[in-house]
């Protein structure tokens, strides 16, 4: 079974906070995520310029 996903999100410029924060609202409302088992740790990180 899957515990865990990490997921990088690279991108060459700086993201300010509000564009963190959309992305981050984003991510937490992907169907694909909210279809995976409460019990699987999704990691994710932003890697910017």
């Amino acid at each position: 079974m899957i515990e865990s996903i990490n997921l990088k999100i690279m991108y060459p410029e700086k993201f300010n906070k509000t564009l963190l924060q959309k992305l981050n609202r984003a991510i937490g409302m992907c169907p694909v995520r909210r279809s995976l088992n409460d019990q699987i740790e999704i990691k994710t990180q932003f890697i910017t310029g």
